[in-house]
């Protein structure tokens, strides 16, 4: 959900003529015997890259490809940031408990993409991108100040579950037997708090998003529910009508999120296509039977909860998945609404 002004880009012209003429130079500075001998080939869908073995400067596009790196035991040199805002709630919480220092990290604004700048004046050995939805415009151009971590096809960036994302990037790392520790380990976790909330197994769930421009059926069948399935919960079956690329619910439609639970966000807040106050008070949202037995909840957005159900990462995967069962608990007899 990252924003582009226009009104930014062209200020990053010079800048990307300077990177470029700078990548250059590291590149050649490194040689390419590095780059083949013990390393890992990484095919994506945007180009392959040959890693080398050990790399120890990581640069990382994207929060999610910074967690990662942090949570495999490697301190980016430098990563994504998105303009002067804060980490949310979720962010510093998630770090915390997994002993991340997030202000420690050099961080790059990443308003409009990726500062080739900023990445090619810190050197990386490697650069993680499996979690940017801007490989289309910046894979090229990244690759040129060094080898570019992505996924192998382009729908994944939205479909491709945490836990498979973080071997990618712990293949190209050289981690691959410290990703399955953790992976274990968030399960086992997910797993305590599962069994903590019987009441939630097979329970089905909706989850409607409120994006500036449209209502979105965020649980669609191909988005990675993973923190709330990780429940015992499973979608809706009307889900099965929704795809990433085609979510779009229009007013008159709004019975297709009748669920056991529905999760509604506005991560937008009032600049969401409907305000909350005039959803809540339109008579087709009222008239969905899981809203009219108050088994609806609104997530918080203001903690980064509602965004990282949809892009759910490695290092806030439990958090979330307790946050969920609370919500979740909640109304499952029919108590919430709010």
């Amino acid at each position: 959900m990252r924003l582009s002004p226009s009104r930014q880009r062209i200020s990053r012209i010079s800048a990307l003529t300077a990177a470029l003429a700078l990548a250059a130079g590291l590149v050649a500075g490194c040689g390419s015997d590095d780059t083949t001998n013990d390393g890992v080939e990484i095919v994506s869908a945007w180009g392959t890259a040959q890693v080398p073995a050990d790399p120890q400067r990581v640069a990382a596009v994207s929060t999610g490809d910074r967690d990662m790196a942090l949570q495999l035991g490697v301190k980016p040199v430098i990563a994504y940031r998105y303009g002067d805002n804060p980490n949310t709630e979720y962010q510093i919480a998630s770090a915390k408990k997994a002993g991340f220092d997030l202000s420690s990290v050099e961080t790059f604004d990443g308003t409009d993409g990726a500062d080739y700048t900023a990445i090619a004046a810190a050197e990386p050995d490697v650069i993680l991108a499996t979690n940017s939805w801007s490989n289309d415009d910046e894979f090229d151009k990244l690759s040129k100040i060094a080898p570019v971590v992505a996924v192998e096809k382009k729908e994944q960036q939205d479909t491709m579950p945490w836990a498979d994302r973080l071997r990618l990037v712990a293949k190209a790392l050289g981690r691959s037997d410290k990703a399955e520790e953790f992976i274990k380990n968030a399960d086992t976790e997910a797993a305590k708090v599962r069994a903590a909330h019987p009441q939630l197994e097979g329970k089905t769930f909706a989850y409607m998003i409120i994006h500036p421009e449209q209502i979105t059926y965020g649980s669609s069948s191909d988005s990675d529910m993973g923190p709330i399935e990780a429940l015992g919960m499973v979608k809706a079956p009307a889900a099965a009508k929704f795809t990433m690329s085609q979510d779009k619910v229009s007013i008159e439609n709004l019975s297709v999120f009748d669920a056991d639970i529905l999760f509604v966000a506005y991560p937008f807040g009032d600049e969401g296509v409907i305000t909350q106050k005039d959803l809540e008070s339109n008579p087709l949202f009222q008239s969905i039977p899981a809203v009219k037995a108050g088994r609806y909840t609104v997530l918080d957005s203001d903690s980064g909860l509602a965004s990282e159900i949809a892009y759910s990462g490695s290092a806030s995967f439990n958090w979330v998945v307790e946050q969920v069962a609370s919500a979740a608990s909640g109304v499952v007899n029919g108590k919430g609404g709010q």
